[in-house]
């Protein structure tokens, strides 16, 4: 009985000093199966994976992943994924605009870009006057 308390105290004893550490690994420091080290760490309540280190698509660094399957190590990241930062011809405001809806608008070779129809309709509505939409 000792001798499985010693086992549990040296599996405890890596995991902690390497949490990234896989089983096997432990396993065969310490002389006992990979099952068994999974065992001790799950009555334990201990965590099979340790920290899990992503590199994000867009801007390439290195970040500590969270919960779920996150690609972007920021939201900054995400919305320069998915979206175009453009500026409107009439009120000269920031605005985001999606991305594929922005590369529908060079395929379909649109000159301008507005933020909403409210400046597309002072850009045209004086030359417009009178004709119906």
């Amino acid at each position: 009985m000792g001798n499985n308390n010693d086992t549990t105290f040296r599996v405890v004893e890596l995991r902690e000093a390497n949490p990234t550490m896989p089983y096997s690994e432990i396993a065969r420091l310490i002389g006992v199966t990979r099952q068994r080290v999974q065992q001790i760490a799950t009555e334990l309540g201990m965590s099979s994976k340790g920290p899990c280190y992503k590199r994000c698509v867009m801007c390439d660094r290195v970040y500590l992943r969270k919960e779920g399957r996150g690609r972007y190590c920021s939201y900054y990241c995400l919305m320069h994924a998915y979206h175009v930062l453009l500026r409107c011809e009439v009120c000269k405001q920031l605005f985001w605009r999606n991305r594929s809806a922005f590369n529908a608008m060079i395929k379909r070779k649109y000159g301008h870009v507005y933020c909403s129809r409210q400046c597309m309709g002072r850009q045209f509505g004086s030359k417009n006057k009178g004709r119906c939409c």
